[in-house]
């Protein structure tokens, strides 16, 4: 009947802990008047004969027999209404005003020369929406049928499984769609100013990117076959982050210094210290404005280890809120896997900053033995 999107869902559920009353439950309201919809959302414990209580994905639900005609088939969602400005949303198939959401595609004209290129632009994009679509299907599925064999027993080890999935698709996937995104974005630009050198420059980018991220969907789905990482020396790993870095951030110079010779430390670390790094150097790339970068190894005692990131950017900004252990929404989804990272490895892990000054990233790590 209503459909909750995951992001709402996981707000809805949010906001039910700070009630601290399990006997709370969601009240959901549609009115109409003067042919528009007025919709209304809250936490309510009074209920009565009219009202019909519906459980979706664990969240009891209050509708009223006024409201449920009306509420048929809705979408409730959470998104991001203006900058750092997230709200609920009521998509409404009944509702007079409800507009049917459209995808952004290349248009371009049948008698351009670049109609061609454009429509199969349009039909690599949707077949990775197509297959995004379908992996979450599965995905879902799987999580669902592991939680109906033994819900309490395998309650965290599904958590730990999503966060580990959701971490490393940002770290990989998810940034080489991002990259995508943009480059189509360009080359819209590009095709609708007849700038044909332009053009041919961001297909090749494009097509550059295409092979990353199925060079990367390959990877990942290696990984979670055998249950590890694809066995790889942890400096070519730097190095291979290091380099993404510089081909995708040419306006900012990078230096690398190593002075580690070898490291004692276990592959969930390597995995784990990587990834930590390739997120500290998304951020520089997406919000710092940084022209310099650096990026320090060193050992300070035996089995004992010194990573710092920093940069020359803007440093703490609105947008970015680095260091900031309140901030919690989608956007800083990345400062939380790093920290989330940092204390799998008992690591400790310090973000500094001033406005105007640049950010620095200090990571420390022991040996952590493997049964530890």
């Amino acid at each position: 009947m209503i459909k909750i999107t995951d992001k709402a869902l996981s707000k809805i559920i949010e906001q039910k802990k700070l009630m601290k009353n399990d006997s709370m439950k969601l009240r959901v309201a549609v009115m109409r008047k003067d042919d528009k919809y007025h919709y209304a959302m809250g936490f309510d414990d009074n209920i009565t004969q009219e009202d019909e209580i519906i459980p979706i994905d664990g969240i009891d639900i209050i509708v009223s027999s006024v409201s449920k005609p009306l509420a048929s088939g809705m979408t409730i969602d959470y998104v991001e209404i203006e900058k750092d400005n997230f709200n609920f949303i009521f998509l409404n198939q009944n509702d007079p005003s409800y507009v049917e959401p459209k995808e952004k595609r290349l248009d371009v004209e049948k008698n351009s020369p670049y109609y061609l290129v454009s429509n199969n632009i349009n039909a690599v994009s949707d077949m990775l929406e197509k297959q995004v679509s379908k992996n979450n299907e599965q995905i879902e599925r799987f999580s669902r049928y592991k939680e109906e064999k033994n819900i309490e027993i395998n309650r965290l080890a599904i958590i730990e499984e999503r966060i580990k999935f959701a971490s490393e698709l940002h770290d990989s996937l998810a940034q080489t769609l991002a990259t995508l995104k943009l480059q189509v974005r360009v080359l819209d630009e590009s095709m609708h100013q007849s700038n044909e050198k332009s053009m041919w420059s961001e297909l090749e980018k494009l097509e550059k990117s295409i092979e990353r991220a199925n060079t990367e969907i390959r990877k990942l789905i290696k990984n979670f076959r055998s249950g590890s990482s694809e066995e790889n020396n942890f400096f070519n790993s730097i190095n291979s982050v290091v380099n993404d870095f510089k081909n995708n951030f040419p306006s900012a110079k990078i230096f690398y210094q190593n002075n580690i010779s070898d490291i004692n430390i276990s592959n969930e670390q390597e995995l784990n210290i990587v990834g930590i790094i390739q997120e500290a150097l998304t951020n520089v790339r997406k919000h710092s404005k940084a022209s310099t970068v650096r990026l320090f190894l060193t050992s300070e005692d035996t089995d004992k280890y010194l990573i710092i990131i920093e940069d020359d950017g803007i440093g703490i900004a609105k947008s970015c809120f680095m260091g900031h252990d309140e901030e919690t929404s989608d956007d800083h989804f990345g400062i939380n896997i790093m920290r989330d990272r940092a204390k799998k490895i008992d690591g400790d892990l310090k973000i500094e900053s001033e406005p105007g000054e640049g950010v620095r990233i200090i990571l420390r790590f022991s040996k952590k033995l493997e049964n530890s």
